[in-house]
């Protein structure tokens, strides 16, 4: 598999850990991860906190090792600082919370309840009211 197949099949698995919206999403769209969680034993999380996390730090210390290349060039070849700190804060949270969930009598979690779109849009309709002020 090239790297750049494996790149988008971890991407993907990682939206698709986060962005699950019904109990029966995973049988109609074949995508076990998907599903909601219910156990503490999910190998979903496993893959959020190490798999993934560990493919990104791989990458960062591929690009490191290319000497010929300034650190600016460099820069180009890999996420940005802050791109990595919001998709490692987003894994660890989500594992924390749903495991915090399911650990205190939550029959099951689904993933996309901690998506931030409806907060987006829950604080655009504030702004939307106030008009030109850039502060809600």
């Amino acid at each position: 598999m090239s790297k750049t197949a494996k790149l988008f099949k971890l991407v993907d698995k990682f939206f698709d850990c986060l962005n699950g919206r019904s109990l029966k999403e995973s049988a109609f769209t074949r995508k076990p991860d998907v599903a909601p969680y219910n156990s503490l034993n999910d190998l979903r999380f496993q893959f959020l906190e190490q798999e993934f996390l560990q493919y990104l730090e791989q990458w960062l210390q591929a690009v490191r090792a290319r000497p010929r290349f300034t650190k600016a060039e460099q820069s180009k070849m890999y996420l940005s600082f802050q791109t990595q700190e919001r998709i490692i804060m987003t894994g660890n949270f989500f594992v924390e919370a749903t495991t915090y969930l399911l650990q205190h009598g939550v029959p099951y979690v689904l993933n996309n309840d901690f998506c931030q779109g409806p907060l987006e849009e829950h604080f655009g309709r504030h702004r939307r009211l106030g008009a030109n002020w850039d502060s809600p």
